[in-house]
């Protein structure tokens, strides 16, 4: 039997566009528990960037798809590249001044891996970690 919707949730329903097509559910409660969650007062000026699900980046070129988690200092999102739909992480950091040290020395290290990556080593390496990866 077909579920009945009230009024109000029919036009809540009818207001619902999808991110993407391999999105079902833009509710974020879905995913994440409220306690593993950053304080919401961490969104303020200094602290963490508010971002919104379905929000553009780098003029419209990715898109918000969900938030993968927060650190210390910055929030990760899942984005999807809207030309190639290619996924990747979008990291931003809370804005307070002091934060960027942390950030600067976090640039460093990935451009010393990018610089190392076709070395055999690395990809050793790299190797070795993936196969500790159980999905």
């Amino acid at each position: 039997m077909e579920q009945q919707l009230s009024p109000k949730e029919q036009d809540s329903k009818s207001q619902e566009q999808p991110i993407d097509d391999d999105v079902s559910s833009n509710d974020s409660k879905e995913y994440e528990n409220e306690s593993d969650a950053e304080s919401i007062d961490d969104y303020r000026h200094g602290g963490y960037h508010p971002v919104v699900l379905g929000e553009k980046f780098n003029n419209g070129k990715y898109q918000v798809i969900q938030k993968l988690g927060f650190g210390y200092f910055s929030t990760v999102w899942l984005c999807q590249n809207l030309k190639t739909k290619h996924y990747y992480a979008l990291k931003i950091q809370k804005s307070k001044e002091h934060y960027s040290e942390s950030v600067l020395d976090e640039i460093e290290i990935l451009e010393d891996l990018k610089s190392h990556q076709s070395d055999d080593e690395w990809k050793n390496t790299r190797d070795q970690i993936l196969s500790l990866i159980h999905i």
